[in-house]
C-alpha cells in the first residue's frame, strides 16, 4: 500500500522505504531463527510471523519491557 503514496516516488523516499523493509525483514529473520528452534516451528509463513510480531508489540506493556536487559553495542 505504501508503494502507491506520492512520497514513495521521490528517490529519497524509495531508498528510505527499501532500507526500512530490509531492516525489518532481517530483524524478523533473526527473531525467527532464535525463537523457533524446532524445524516445524521455523517453517512458519512470513505473513503469520508478521501477524504474531504485530500482536506481541501491540500487547506489550511498560511492565513487560522494563526488566529486559540492555545489550552492549559493539562497534568496529
Amino acid at each position: 500500500m505504501e508503494d502507491r503514496l506520492p512520497w514513495f516516488w521521490r528517490p529519497q523516499g524509495m531508498l528510505v522505504l527499501n532500507l526500512l523493509r530490509r531492516m525489518v525483514y532481517t530483524a524478523l529473520a533473526i527473531f525467527r531463527s532464535v525463537t523457533t528452534r524446532a524445524a516445524t516451528k521455523r517453517a512458519i509463513a512470513w505473513p503469520e510471523l508478521l501477524q504474531r510480531t504485530y500482536a506481541a508489540l501491540i500487547r506489550a506493556t511498560q511492565a513487560m519491557v522494563e526488566g529486559l536487559r540492555k545489550r552492549e553495542t559493539v562497534l568496529g
